[in-house]
């Protein structure tokens, strides 16, 4: 009996201890989530444990590992780019065990661009860029007020310095007073510190001036400004861009008809383009008597001469692709400094379409239509390509006060 009596002792006591509870594991992020922007995110959260936990798995654009610093362990995320114009999110997941916790991840995706967003090319200066909306029967009407203006094609022959402009461009059409006014003498100067008289203003003249110029010193460079790249998403937004900052209609370069008869079909666009400013010729001393007859003084407040011309280079670069732009863009650095591609980029660059848009030495717009290897031509005319009148400045005839231009268009 007491054999009996001490096995159910002994029994009791184990039926006892097994009913004891098991180990609780907490595992506590010192943060339940992370909210990242569309150029993504690295953060640290601090996470308070009882147990060795691990990270599931994660999505490619999400990754996350354990860290230990100072004594504290750390969830670790890093949050790619998120490239698309969708949000995206998933859960990164602590476990041990039977005991897990999420951390809720959340990016925004990057934000579409304004439709008819603008921008100013490297070749103006402009002090003020105004629209007047259409009432959805009647066009866009605007109004572009300029420091220093690029010379469109149609200009070419009516910009040197001391010849006498009207100061408004309606519809981008110039008038100029060469062949209306007799001129006087005119002393022009040079940045490189030459000095020319002439008997009065003259494009031929001041184009054999540069010619020589360069010729003495063909390396020199006063200014290189580049804009790479602007973005444009249609063909209507290419057409404001190019007609407003160069006169040029990108859209029928590109395309071969006018927006409003073909529209964009890639995703996006992005204009890569440079002023290269080798020399600028301006007039020496305010002229007194620019010219020998007497305009009334209405006349006067209209009217503008050329003060200063800047001579060099400027191309344009249009690429377009199916791909999201940074990953374009991205693609197109690469391709401009020559690194490797790896397979990804490889598809970018053989699905995307490039247009290199150039003047030749006559000043004639020229367009090559192609892929990379239009990449690599854009890079080189930098140095390369003719030299040519690139911007031009103003003063108030009135006065010599520095002037602006004003240019008005419509954009239909």
């Amino acid at each position: 009996m007491k054999h009996w009596g001490l096995f159910l002792v002994v029994l009791a006591f184990t039926a006892c201890h097994d009913d004891q509870p098991e180990q609780t594991y907490y595992i506590t992020p010192e943060m339940s989530g992370i909210a990242a922007g569309c150029p993504g995110i690295q953060e640290r959260i601090a996470i308070s444990s009882n147990c060795d936990w691990g990270i599931e798995s994660t999505p490619e654009w999400c990754s996350a590992q354990k860290v230990t610093a100072g004594g504290r362990e750390y969830l670790a995320v890093e949050v790619m780019p998120n490239y698309d114009e969708n949000p995206r999110q998933t859960f990164v997941t602590l476990s041990y065990d039977r005991t897990s916790i999420p951390v809720y991840v959340t990016q925004a995706g990057e934000r579409a661009p304004a439709p008819m967003q603008w921008y100013t090319f490297p070749t103006n200066w402009f002090s003020d860029i105004t629209y007047e909306p259409s009432d959805g029967s009647g066009p866009r009407k605007y109004r572009i007020t300029a420091f220093e203006l690029a010379v469109s094609p149609s200009w070419r022959t009516q910009i040197f310095p001391g010849n006498l402009i009207d100061r408004h461009a309606p519809g981008r059409k110039l008038t100029d007073y060469a062949d209306k006014y007799t001129f006087n003498p005119i002393i022009l100067a040079a940045s490189t510190y030459g000095i020319k008289e002439l008997a009065k203003p003259s494009l031929e003249a001041t184009n054999a001036w540069v010619k020589e110029l360069v010729a003495k010193s063909p390396h020199q460079s006063s200014g290189f400004f580049c804009q790479s790249p602007i973005r444009y998403t249609s063909y209507r937004q290419l057409h404001l861009l190019g007609l407003g900052n160069a006169g040029l209609n990108l859209d029928e370069l590109v395309s071969g008809e006018s927006y409003s008869g073909k529209e964009m079909e890639k995703r996006t666009g992005m204009i890569y383009t440079y002023s290269h400013e080798l020399i600028r010729i301006f007039v020496g001393e305010f002229p007194q008597n620019l010219i020998t007859e007497t305009v009334s003084d209405e006349e006067r407040r209209e009217m503008s001469y050329i003060n200063g011309v800047a001579y060099g280079r400027t191309a344009w670069l249009l690429v377009e692709s199916d791909d999201n732009f940074q990953e374009t863009r991205n693609v197109v650095s690469k391709i401009m400094r020559e690194e490797s591609l790896n397979t990804k980029e490889q598809r970018i660059r053989e699905n995307l379409a490039a247009y290199y848009i150039r003047f030749d030495d006559k000043g004639d717009v020229q367009t090559e239509k192609g892929g990379d290897e239009l990449i690599g031509a854009f890079s080189r005319g930098i140095g390369t390509l003719s030299i040519l009148p690139v911007n031009f400045t103003t003063n108030r005839f009135e006065n010599h006060a520095v002037g602006q231009m004003e240019i008005t268009f419509d954009l239909p």
